[in-house]
This record gives structure tokens, sequence and C-alpha cells, in this order.
């Protein structure tokens, strides 16, 4: 093992120690009970030190320590919690998604033999908030925020020299993060317990196989582990594969699991650089965004492996996927559920009882329900407990072998008796019929881009091609007729010279003989001289000019020869081109019968395939392992009882391939990975099956934490990793303090510049990922400037306005929508908002916004049945989703829901984790911040994966519902990107939202309903009417028809005659007209109002506010909305009135936020 990896594997083990610190379990058997007494006066108990002390010794016997005597033991790291709180029932019920004990402080601790404690001076934070009560986190409890956290640990002082300063500072802490003196402290649905707890420091069972992985690394003699080595080292740029290599690798493509689709352009594209990596490399990183079939790709790399190896005849392959979070490893065993296949004599399995193509591998202690077909193995060697153990015993094997050779016989019409043994040889030959026939019509496409071209493999270019051939064969047939031509004439001239020199006089011979020599030159001249007439085509002039007839004989024989030669390259010329067409011709031929007679098109070719040769493939690899593992038992049991499964490393793996010929893909999480990769040659000799995964697939590595993933690339010889770096981000468990000081005492940076360095690659456990790990390690980058890797850009799951938002905001326009309906949108808008102008609270460190909440329940509880009858009357559960950034607004937004629509509605609300690989038909974002946040400054804004993740999961409608201020479309934040696009178009604000949600700030009494048209017009008229000294019109729009329709001209005219000072307050980035919003201002100016516009945030309330004694607020755009009831444009709208007391303090409070808002419009005056 290289000395990088080394010090990277070092890394990793003080991270994991340190989050297992910061991350506590309390699991009953780790955790010790400690008075407020002991903890106060820093003496533990002897009943609490002596079970430290055995969990300790129990600890010690997974390592390599050496235990001679207990002094070793002392002082012990522990972790001291103060105070501990345990969750309080719901009318005599637990809730099981909360966890049931938490504890918010945690105090780094060394305990003495005589049960001492004092500060743990080797770690750089002894009194440190639990990082998973601090947000963002998944657990839905939050007592502040990891920001907050890190501003109140950055202030500490020089280390603690004594116990009770230690608890002073951890109090301090506690106070600065929460926002509440330490003995106020409390946290909602949870009571105080009356003791604290204390537990081994660095100790975690989540953590513990991990952990166990790393040391058995590092203590090994062999630990060669290319795959691991090949991930933490950068990658040189080779550059990606041409048309041409991509085609030539096509041919290894040999299986494919989905029979409903063939793979998109950029799927295949990223599965030929996983089939043909670059020499030595082994890891290849697909960027993954949502909705652009991530499954697809992998169900496609599994199978084509599964093919491979059932054709080459050797071992079944070892494949697992996985990844960090039970929500991803569920949505990995849900694919291979789902798996569709044509109906036919290959359908579905010949062994009862087996369904799906994955195997879980759940932790021992995991009980899990799904709502769909799984296998799962648990436990391993002997102590395992699987499905297909049904088949493993004599008389069950009988019957299963009788039952699957029946269903062979059936499915290829075999008449006579076959055994296993001769069905697996059928199997392979049908096998290998398949591969040929792919690998026939790649070479076949080879041949036809050779011709033609590779850059443009189609249809025209063949037309185009064909038809160039067809002219020049016209040309050659030209040059063949001239050349034979030629060669009669070449033909007869030398036959007339022949009788030339034949026909010369004997005198004339003899007198050359005697060297008189002039009579033939006359002759011969006058013989020239009259040919160079008579075949001026064949001679030229100089062949006049001869006078020896040596030369002349030798000039005709070299231009018969020569005419030989053209006639017969002509002739070979039209031959090879002939050839060429008939060799195109057969290609052609050969191709269009596999896509039906319609296209050469390489695209259409690979499709088919997929869809025909690949598909059958996989089926018949799938009965080729079914008769493989069956002849297996068969086998097995002519010389034993039973099976000898059991934890020794040979047998443990004999007992994965023979599963993995039913299940080509094992799936489990990263923590539980490395436990089931880990052999025993004896009860306590732990033996790491390193490099014996032939590929690791790692789905959703943009969430993954690289500690938690990093490891188990040891136990593969390959991997294909996916994920998206601007989805959901991993939840870090460590400090960005604490994981620099581990990496300079590891050695992984050896100083701030290098520090530096090491947290951009990806590589940090407090800001990094899998997926930058994986990307940074990658040879190919499809587009360098959003990390090495593969990308997939076919988005098939949301609207085109839907993704666009996306596609700005992350995506830099590379996702190219392939949605594929009819079009219809069933909820409108499909990008929508709506302006809850509420106040946001702080709670217990988290947020909510009842006013947000309640609009969005009241809303669904309007459009449910709507919503419902849309999508044949599924239900509102499964079609909705509400998406936020705080625990506090997702618990105040459930509540509400349950209010109103009843508690079993089953709508998702949560965070953006509640979403994670989820889709829905309708999201609808809370994003919690109240009136006067100002725009840019939110927690939304930091995290460009917020918006992205809950924008990306809708896919027919994505609407906001909150403080549209902060979408602000003025600069380059996210809320303000998005904004932009949500304030495009007026039609995107929502209606039918009930008017009282409308008004800013908190709950008001009753007022009156203005539900009309007229009546809202007679409303504006009577405010402009009866004002004395003060009329403000919020109007986000402007439009000339309505100030024309409403003569609202002449009626601020006679208000400011009367000396009411008139206010109109505008947004002029709302309007695209920008030339009819100056010239509706000026129009406003000209007649005496004062026009505001906004300038730090939008304008999107609509209110009336007459003097200090009455207001209108709802959704009535005063100036702009459409007067025509018949209009296609006239949609309904409502308002209430407040009138007295309650209308003073609202109109107080209105106008100060509409300070923050505008600034004067000076036009025309």
């Amino acid at each position: 093992m290289e000395d990088r990896a080394k010090r990277f594997l070092q890394y990793v083990q003080k991270s994991l120690a340190d989050a297992a610190r910061l991350s506590p379990k309390f699991n009953q058997y780790l955790v010790v009970d400690v008075t407020f007494d002991e903890i106060e006066s820093g003496k533990i108990g002897d009943h609490a030190r002596k079970k430290l002390f055995a969990l300790a010794q129990k600890a010690s016997s997974f390592t390599k320590k050496e235990a001679n005597g207990d002094e070793h033991y002392w002082p012990m790291s522990v972790v001291i919690l103060p105070r501990v709180y345990g969750l309080r029932p719901d009318h005599g019920a637990r809730d099981t998604y909360l966890p049931s004990i938490i504890a918010p402080l945690m105090l780094m601790a060394k305990l003495g033999r005589d049960g001492a404690l004092s500060p743990e001076t080797a770690i750089d934070l002894p009194a440190i908030i639990a990082r998973d009560l601090l947000e963002p986190n998944r657990r839905g409890i939050v007592i502040g925020s990891v920001e907050e956290a890190d501003a109140a640990y950055a202030i500490q002082e020089e280390a603690a020299t004594t116990w009770q300063d230690q608890m002073r500072r951890g109090v301090e802490i506690l106070e600065k993060v929460s926002g509440v003196a330490y003995d106020d402290f409390q946290i909602e649905r949870y009571e105080e317990k009356g003791n604290g707890l204390a537990l081994l420091s660095g100790s975690s069972p989540a953590t513990f196989a991990i952990q166990r992985l790393l040391d058995l690394l590092q203590t090994e003699d062999k630990s060669d582990v290319p795959l691991f080595e090949e991930l933490i080292a950068p990658a040189e740029d080779i550059p990606l594969l041409t048309v041409a290599q991509q085609i030539d690798a096509s041919s290894g493509h040999l299986g494919q699991m989905e029979c409903r689709y063939p793979l998109s352009e950029s799927q295949r594209e990223a599965l030929m650089h996983h089939l043909a990596p670059a020499a030595g490399k082994n890891l290849v990183a697909v960027d993954g965004p949502p909705g652009t079939g991530k499954t697809t790709l992998l169900l496609s790399a599994i199978a084509t492996l599964w093919v491979k190896h059932a054709f080459d005849e050797t071992d079944p392959p070892i494949i697992v996927a996985t990844s960090a979070t039970n929500q991803a490893v569920t949505n990995i065993l849900r694919a291979f559920s789902e798996v569709k296949e044509l109906d036919g004599p290959l359908s579905g399995r010949w062994l009862d009882g087996i369904h799906s193509y994955g195997l879980y591998l759940p932790a021992k202690s995991k009980r899990e329900t799904f709502d769909f077909d799984i296998h799962e193995i648990r436990g391993a060697g002997g102590d395992a407990v699987f499905d297909a153990q049904r088949f493993e015993e004599k008389v069950a094997l009988d019957e299963a072998r009788t039952q699957f050779l029946g269903r062979m016989k059936d499915a290829f019409a075999l008449t006579e008796n076959i055994d296993l043994a001769k069905a697996i040889k059928f199997l392979h030959a049908r096998i290998r019929d398949e591969v040929s026939s792919i690998q026939r019509t790649v070479r076949t496409l080879e041949e036809i881009a050779s011709l033609i071209g590779y850059d443009d493999i189609s249809d025209s270019a063949l037309a185009d091609f064909r038809s160039g051939l067809e002219q020049t064969r016209g040309e050659y047939a030209a040059e063949a007729e001239r050349a034979s031509g030629h060669l009669n004439l070449a033909r007869k001239f030398r036959a007339e010279w022949a009788s030339h020199m034949a026909s010369e006089s004997l005198l004339t011979s003899l007198l050359c003989l005697l060297g008189l020599r002039g009579g033939r030159k006359k002759r011969d001249y006058a013989f020239c001289t009259k040919a160079a007439e008579s075949y001026a085509k064949l001679l030229d002039d100089e062949f006049s000019k001869l006078t020896k007839r040596e030369e002349i004989s030798k000039a005709v024989e070299s231009l018969a020869g020569r005419s030989q030669r053209n006639d017969v390259e002509a002739k070979n010329r039209i031959a090879g081109l002939e050839k060429k067409l008939r060799h195109l011709d057969a290609a052609v031929d050969i191709i269009k019968e596999l896509t039906g007679g319609e296209t050469i098109a390489a695209a259409s070719v690979q499709d088919a395939l997929d869809l025909g040769h690949r598909y059958a493939a996989f089926k018949l690899a799938t009965h080729y392992w079914e008769a493989r593992y069956l002849h297996y038992l068969q086998e097995h049991f002519r010389q034993n009882d039973a099976m000898k499964d059991n934890k020794a490393p040979y047998r443990l793996m004999a007992q994965y391939r023979r599963l993995a010929m039913l299940h080509p893909c094992f799936v489990a999480t990263l923590f539980t990975l490395p436990d089931r990769f880990t052999g025993y040659r004896t009860r306590t000799e732990a033996v790491l099956l390193r490099n014996e995964i032939d590929l690791l697939i790692v789905d959703e590595a943009g969430q993954v934490s690289p500690e938690i993933g990093v490891p188990s690339f040891a136990l593969a010889k390959r991997a294909l990793v996916v994920g998206d770096v601007d989805q959901i981000e991993p939840i870090w468990a460590v400090p960005g303090h604490i994981d620099g000081a581990n990496a300079l005492r590891s050695g992984v940076a050896t100083d701030e510049a290098s520090l530096q360095e090491f947290r951009d690659s990806g590589m940090s456990v407090s800001n990094g990922s899998l997926m930058r790990i994986a990307q940074r390690a990658t040879v190919y980058a499809k587009f360098p400037e959003r990390g090495r890797g593969m990308f997939l850009s076919e988005h098939r799951r949301c609207w085109k306005e839907i993704i666009r938002m996306c596609n700005v905001l992350v995506y830099g326009g590379r996702l190219r929508p392939c949605r594929t309906d009819d079009g219809t949108r069933a909820v409108l808008p499909s990008v929508g908002f709506i302006h809850i102008p509420g106040i946001s609270r702080m709670r217990g460190g988290s947020r909510d916004n009842p006013t947000e909440a309640s609009a969005i329940a009241k809303w669904l509880a309007l459009r449910k049945a709507t919503i419902e009858s849309a999508y044949d009357e599924k239900a509102i559960g499964k079609l909705v989703a509400v998406v936020t950034p705080f625990f506090a607004q997702s618990r105040r937004v459930m509540a509400a829901l349950d209010d109103e629509l009843g508690k079993g509605h089953g709508i998702t609300v949560g965070t953006v984790h509640s979403l994670q690989g989820a889709e829905r038909r309708v999201v609808i974002f809370s994003p919690t911040y109240g009136l006067g946040t100002e725009p840019g400054s939110t927690f939304i804004d930091r995290h460009r994966s917020i918006l992205n993740v809950a924008i990306s999961r809708a896919k027919d409608a994505f609407m906001v519902f909150g403080n549209m201020h902060l979408f602000q479309p003025a600069g380059q934040h996210p809320c303000a990107v998005i904004g932009r696009m949500l304030f495009s178009d007026s039609g995107n604000e929502i209606s039918g939202v009930p008017p009282e949600l409308l008004v800013p700030g908190q709950d008001m009494a009753p007022g009156s309903l203005i539900s009309t048209l007229d009546e809202h017009r007679s409303v504006l008229e009577e405010a402009m009417a009866t004002a004395k000294r003060t009329l403000v019109i919020v109007s986000p729009f402007l439009t000339e028809g309505a100030l024309m329709m409403d003569r609202v001209e002449a009626g601020i005219r006679a208000a400011v005659d009367r000396g009411v000072q008139v206010r109109v307050v505008s947004d002029s980035q709302l309007n695209k007209d920008q030339a009819a919003f100056r010239r509706c201002t000026e129009r406003l100016s000209n007649v005496g109002a004062q026009v505001r516009l906004a300038i730090n945030q939008g304008v999107h309330s609509k209110m009336l506010l007459v003097d200090r004694s009455w207001l209108v607020v709802g959704s009535f755009n005063w100036l702009s909305a459409v007067r025509d009831q018949d209009s296609r444009w006239s949609r309904h709208e409502s308002s209430i009135r407040y009138d007295g007391d309650e209308a003073f303090g609202m109109i107080e409070k209105s106008l100060r936020d509409m300070r923050d808002l505008v600034v004067s419009q000076r036009t025309g005056r």
C-alpha cells in the first residue's frame, strides 16, 4: 500500500472517532448512568467506573491491542453528557421517527482509575454540541445551526485546565447556540431525565464495521488495494472515446435488464466509458442529475457483467450496489423489484419464490418492511437466513429441478428429456448466439461507418454516400469505355505497324543490310506521319518525329501495353466499386433486418440491440445461472447431506458466489458492507475480503461523506460511482477545525496551503463527498467545468419549464428536457408562486412561519379534489409534497395539514432529505423566512442544492408559497435566479388562496369579503373618492388598459386636488413591457401620484391603504387586472376589507414594511 493511502486511512480513522464522539448513539448496552452530583463534582462513582471499564475491555477484544494488565486502559477517554432528554409519549404512543434520547452537550474527558474527570487535552474541542442536533440534519430535532455552533467554538478561550472550567465553557457554548439560558433550556416534545450519561469516546455501533475494516487494512501483512488507491489519487486527463471507439466498445455491451426503453445517448456514452476504461483504470464517475435515468444505466452495467460471465462460463460476478442512506438503498431495491419484462417463453424466473434481481444484505439487527418484493440474506455463513434456502435440501432440490426443466422444455418446445448439464449447455449456446448477433451487428455498423464516415451514421449520409458511389461508377464506366476504345485502337495500330513492316520490299531490306537505310526511313516516316493523323487520340506529336525503326516499334509496343493496363485498371475500378456497393447493401440489409427495415442510424441500431439481442441475452443468462445454481446444489448433495456454509473466507465467498447465480446484484448500506465482506479464520481472527467484489456501484454518491464511502473501495476491483454534487449534500459529522487538525496530524496535509488544497479537492470529511473524490479520480471529463466524469443529460421527469429552472440555476443548460407525455398540464400554473406576507419565528434553533403553513394547508384543502381528479382519483398523499429548509416549519406545515385534511392525508412534508430520490406530481416550497428578511442573506441562498432538489422532484408543478421578497430578481444568488423565472410571466401567480392569508403579519379578526370584479372596481373608486389624507395603492403590475377602464387618472387627480397624498407602489422588474410600464408611471405622475418602485425587494402584495381607517388586501392587482370578465386572461380574485382598529395597526405595519422596499420614481413632474 502506498504511503498516501496509509496516511489517508489514518485520517479516516481519526475522523470516524471524532464523528462518533460528536454524534453518540444511545445503545443501552454502551452507555452508563451517572448522577448530576458525580458530573458536577468531577468524580465518577465506583459502579459507573467499573461498567465503563468493562465496556473498554469488551471493545479491546476487537482490536490488535496487547492486553498485558489493566494499566493501558487508564486514563480512559470518555464522553460525559451532563443533560439527557427523553422523548415524551404522545397520547401513550411513542413517535418512532424521532430519537428516543438526545443529549445536546458533550464534554470530552479523561477518566482516571480513581474516577476523577479531567479535560481531554488531545481533542481540540473538549466541549461541543451534538452534531445531529444542528441544522441541517435528518433527525428532526434542532437546537441551532452548524454556523452558530462554529461561531461559538471560534471564540473559546485556551484549553480548559480543570473539570469545572470545562463545564462552564460547555454551558456557555450551549447558551450561545440555542439562545436560551442553561437553566431554562428545554426541547419541544422532550423531558429532561434525572441523570446524565457516560460512554466510551470514539465508539459508534453505526460505523463499527468501517472502523474494523480500517484496522484490518492497516494490520494485515498484505494489503494490496488498487481500486482504493486509484480512488484517492488525482487522475490524469485522457480524451473521451471517439465515436469509433464507442461503437467498438458497444460490442462489449452484452445485456439489458430493462425491456421498455433503450439507453439514451448520454447513458450509452457513460456505459461505453465504463466498459472500455483507460488502461489500468477501473473507476468511472457519472454525474447524474435527477430524472436522467441513473437507474437504467446501472441496471445495464449489471446485466452486461452478468451476461459476460455466463458467456465466458466462469463464476458469476459479485456485484454490489450501495449508498449511505437507507432511503437510497431502498430506491435501489425498488428498482430491482420493478424491472419490467416482456411476455414470452423467457419471461419471469423459473424457480418459484424468486422474484427480484437484487439481494439485500441488511444489518443483523435491522428489521424493515417494504411495500415491494425483496430478497434478503440475514447473517452470513452458517448463520445465514435467505429465501433460496428453500431449495438447499435434497427433496426441495428435486422439486425445483423438475419444475425448472419442465419450464425450459416448454419455453423452447423441446421434446426430448434433458438434465441440468444439458440445460446449461443448451442455454449457453443460445447466449453465445445472442452475443454473436450483438458483435456481428456492431462489426457491421463499423463496416458501414468505415465507408460513410463515423461523424454521421444516418440514412441521409448513406444516401449521399450511395449517390456518390453511383456517380463515381458512372465516371468509372466512362473511363472504362474510353480505355477499351483506346485498347482497340492500340491493337489496330500495332497490327498496322506490323503489316507495314511485313510489306517492306526485299530490295529495301537488302539495302538496309548494306547500311543504306534511306528508303526505309522515308517509308517509315510516311507511316508515322499518316499514323499521327489517323490515331491522334493515341499518339502525340513526338511520335511523328521518331526516325529509328527500333524506337517506333518500342513506342508501338509501349502504347499497346499501356492501353492494356488502363483497360484492366478501369475494369478493376468498376469491379471494386460494385463489390463495395454489394458489401454495403449486404451490411445495410443486416442492419435493417435488426431495425425493422427503417434506418441504419447508429442510435437506432444500438436501441434495437438493447431491446432485442441484449435483452434476450440477459433473460437467457438469468435462466442459465438458475440452471448453474441447481447444478451446483445437485453436485454438492451427491457428496454431502447439507450445505457447509460458515464464515471462513473461502466458504463465505462460495456462499456469495452461489447466491449471485440467482441475484446479479447485492445491495447494502456503506455502514453494513464492510461487515458482510469480513471472514474469520478463527472465531476472533477477522480477515478482510479485499478485492473480492467484481463491480462496486455507489448510488447517490454526492450524499456520501468521504469517511463513510471511501473505505469500502478496498473490497472491490472496479467501481461505477453515480451522483450529483448539486443535489443533497452529506451531513458532515466533523466540524472544519477538528477536521483540519486531523488532516495535519495524519499527514494528508502538511501546512495551511496544502490543507486548503486538500479541502478544495473534495476529500475532506467536513466539506467533501465520495462523488467529488470519484470525479477527481476519473480520467475522463465530459464537462470539465462540472468536474471530471461522464454526464447524463436527458431529463424525463419534469415539464420543461420546471427543469429549466434547475438548468439555469445549476446545470448550465446541459440538461435536455425529454419528457414524452402529451403535454397536457394537469395542474396550473406548472411553475407558480403566491406571496404570503407572514412572520417567521425562531423555534429551538430552527425556524417556522405559521402564516405560510396555514396558507399551504388551506390551499391544498381547497384544491384537493381538483388535484386528485386530475390523476384518476389517486390519493393526494401520493401526489403532493411540501419542502422547506427547516424542521420546525415542516412540523408546523404537518400540523396545519392535519388540521385541514385529517391525520391520514399522507402528504410528505419535510426538508429536502425527505424527498431523497423521490418525486411527486406537485411540490410546494415553503421558504419560511418572513417579512423583513434581506434577500440573498438566507440559508437557502448559501446552498444551491436546496432549491435544486425541491424543484427537480416536481413532475408537473413547482410552487412557492411564501415571502416573495426573497426572490427579488436582482443578483446571482439562488433565490434571485429562480425569481427571474417565477416572475417572467404574470400567469405564474397562484390564485384561489384565501384572502385572509394574504394579510401581512399575524392573524386578524374576520373582515368583509370582496370576491367579484365589480366589487373590486367599486372599492377602488371608493378609495379614490373618500380618502382624506393618504391613499396608498400597492399594485405590482401596471397596465394602461386598467388605468383607462376605471378612470384611475381622473380619480387620483381629484384626490390630489383635495389635498390627499396618493402613492402608487409597483415593481418595474415584474413588468415585461418596460416601455408600457414607463408610460403608466408617467401618466400616474402627471396626475399627481407619487410613484414608488421596488429597489431592495420585490413588490408582491396587492393592497389599498386609505388614511388610517381602512385597508383592502388580497390577490387583485388594482392597476393591472383585466377588466373584461369574458377575457381568457380574466381570473377569479378575492380580497378582504378591514376597518377600524384592526385596520389601523395593519396600515402602520404595512407602511413600515414598504419603506424598506421602495424609492421614489421621479417622472413627469
